[in-house]
């Protein structure tokens, strides 16, 4: 198990901005990561209800993964859990998560557990990134969700105010709008419950 703080910044974009950027910032050339979040809440949405969000991320060529989103302050506390090969097609194939005991103690503090989450939505990404500084990290996701289609600048830092800034001042060089930006999660959700 991994915790981590994510600091992230995201503004949907036309087809044209997120081809500009892809030039912009020498991406053409950089191979794309391809991806598939499931994302699992109770019946009646526990998880949402605590500004919480939990998925199974299966990467392509690489280690899967459970991830649990809590707010805090300034971002989210990310905790991540591998799975392994075996894990992921057993819950690829009865959609239920294996039982993790780092994974109980923390669903346990919003009173529920492993089972009393069902797959609710998923999503498709293949996603660009590069490291532009330490601090620093673009990532340009084009994802397909429940018959819906679109693209998305993320910034991820590791400092608030530093990320803030530098987001801000990208969209501003590049005349491109900020737009509200649901996350993946609300945008899936919103699909899948309004075709």
């Amino acid at each position: 198990m991994s915790e981590q703080i994510e600091i992230e910044f995201k503004n949907l974009l036309t087809q044209d901005e997120y081809r500009h950027l892809i030039k912009h910032f020498n991406l053409t050339n950089v191979p794309p990561i391809f991806q598939e979040n499931i994302y699992l809440d109770t019946p009646d949405f526990k998880l949402k209800q605590h500004h919480a969000a939990l998925r199974v991320r299966i990467k392509e060529h690489q280690q899967s993964e459970i991830t649990l989103k809590t707010p805090i302050e300034k971002g989210l506390l990310e905790t991540n859990i591998p799975l392994t090969t075996e894990e992921c097609l057993m819950f690829m194939t009865d959609q239920q998560l294996p039982e993790k005991k780092e994974l109980e103690m923390k669903l346990k503090t919003f009173g529920m557990n492993h089972s009393s989450v069902d797959v609710f939505a998923s999503l498709k990404t293949k996603r660009i990134e590069k490291q532009l500084t330490p601090d620093i990290l673009i990532v340009l996701d084009e994802s397909w969700y429940h018959g819906q289609h679109d693209v998305e600048l993320e910034i991820e830092a590791s400092n608030y105010e530093d990320g803030e800034r530098f987001f801000l001042t990208l969209l501003a060089q590049h005349h491109i709008p900020r737009r509200h930006t649901p996350n993946k999660i609300q945008r899936a959700m919103q699909a899948k419950l309004n075709p």
